[in-house]
């Protein structure tokens, strides 16, 4: 991870009722000339479904509808970033849990 670089991940709500839309915030801390790419949300499952992702230069909001019950854990996120001279680095989320209610 580069110098001065930091990503966070935040959840609108750390529960949410199951079929209801909850918001992850993606939102990055870069040096001066440095520029993010954040990814398109893939998951491969049936559990989880991307409804929206909204982007900003330093954030992206992904809206996500869950569909079982219980304790839900997402694999970390990878955001690519391009540093002033071009050199590419990675940087990626913890993996993220929120729970599912009735």
């Amino acid at each position: 991870m580069g110098q001065g670089v930091r990503l966070s991940a935040v959840w609108s709500s750390d529960t949410v009722v199951v079929g209801m839309p909850v918001t992850l915030r993606l939102e990055i801390e870069l040096p001066p000339g440095t520029v993010p790419h954040f990814p398109q949300f893939e998951i491969e499952d049936d559990a989880v479904t991307l409804v929206k992702a909204r982007y900003a230069p330093m954030a992206v909001d992904y809206q996500l509808t869950f569909w079982e019950l219980g304790r839900m854990v997402l694999p970390g996120i990878p955001v690519r970033y391009i540093d002033s001279r071009g050199v590419e680095s990675l940087i990626s989320t913890d993996s993220l849990s929120i729970f599912v209610a009735t």
